[in-house]
């Protein structure tokens, strides 16, 4: 039992890093105490407490022109990195930029879709307390926003007008959380049965000698490239298709043909099955709402690796537990992501 739990542990922690860059991750280190997050919104006579910031990186173009939008929230509002919900105010920033961060400066106010450096459109919207009060909306037609960045997080200050003439400011400072909304690069494709999906990079976990000695177990993470996580890392939309290898070499299963075995042996593929509680070997996941709404073991078949070092070329070729084919090929690196080996005793 202690060895499933540690197992338990060990794949939750591969898949809070399985976009490694992708993925849902805090900017910079955690805040220290004088640098706490906060900032405060006046507009219309009303001042709000800001508590919490986020930068979505929604979209990207063929000439790396990225959409963001820049948040601040009071604490009211819970925000996921997927999902928004509660009562309080929210500042939106749609911001136009050259590559994936959102650089320092002045992004002044321009209905210019698309232009670097500019505030495309603004807005705050504030959720009253009581449900029997109106929704109330800001619309900004003027102004610009500031964006500075330290090494503990980022600082805005913003003074804009609002479509009825009122002077909207307000000024955050602290920790920013980033999440990525478009779907990743394409390397690869799995169909299940007839469902075809794109596949994004990939990641391996290697355990070593995990279930017998001599025999070297590697785990690996593919995931579409529309694949969404929340903060905690916590899978929220998408499929992730895993495949246990095992292979006599501690550095990496070696290029060749690996068949789907229900034994723990060299050279194969192992089938997917559930024991205490835990899956093992290879299985295919769908989620959606933060949910597994599908999944089943891979029992038969095989799979052709060609490597290169972290350079993969993989062809599948299986069948899951309810005789459906799992085809597909994959063609990039895969990272790494190195934990401790478990102990099996």
């Amino acid at each position: 039992m202690e060895f499933v739990r540690k197992h338990i542990q060990q794949i939750y922690k591969a898949l809070l890093l399985f976009v490694a860059g992708l993925l849902v991750v805090a900017c910079g280190e955690p805040v220290e105490k004088k640098h706490q997050s906060g900032g405060w919104i006046t507009v219309a006579g009303e001042r709000y407490t800001l508590a919490g910031s986020r930068i979505g990186d929604v979209a990207k173009d063929d000439d790396d022109m990225h959409t963001y939008h820049l948040s601040a929230y009071t604490s009211g509002i819970t925000m996921n990195g997927v999902t928004t919900s509660g009562r309080g105010a929210i500042m939106t920033f749609e911001l136009f930029c050259s590559g994936d961060t959102l650089s320092d400066g002045i992004y002044n106010f321009e209905e210019m879709y698309g232009a670097s450096d500019v505030c495309d459109s603004a807005s705050l919207i504030v959720y009253p307390k009581s449900n029997t009060e109106d929704t109330l909306l800001y619309t900004v037609t003027g102004g610009y926003v500031q964006i500075s960045s330290f090494d503990w997080g980022k600082q805005y200050d913003w003074h804009m007008l609002t479509q009825s003439g009122d002077s909207l400011v307000g000024h955050y400072v602290g920790a920013v959380l980033k999440n990525v909304h478009y779907d990743a690069d394409t390397v690869g494709y799995l169909s299940v049965d007839t469902a075809k999906y794109a596949l994004r990079r990939a990641n391996v976990v290697s355990w070593g000698e995990l279930f017998t000695e001599g025999s070297f177990y590697y785990e690996y993470y593919f995931y579409t490239t529309d694949m969404r996580t929340t903060d905690n890392g916590k899978l929220f939309s998408g499929l992730m298709f895993v495949l246990g290898v095992q292979s006599e070499s501690a550095d990496g299963p070696k290029s060749g043909t690996y068949a789907v075995s229900h034994d723990y042996e060299n050279s194969t593929v192992l089938y997917g099955h559930k024991k205490s509680a835990t899956f093992w070997g290879s299985y295919w996941v769908r989620y959606a709402n933060g949910s597994s709404i599908s999944r089943a073991n891979i029992m038969k078949d095989s799979i052709e690796i060609d490597r290169n070092g972290n350079q993969y070329n993989i062809t599948f070729h299986l069948k899951d537990q309810t005789g459906n084919a799992i085809d597909g090929t994959y063609n990039d690196i895969i990272s790494p992501i190195s934990f401790p080996e478990a102990d099996t005793k």
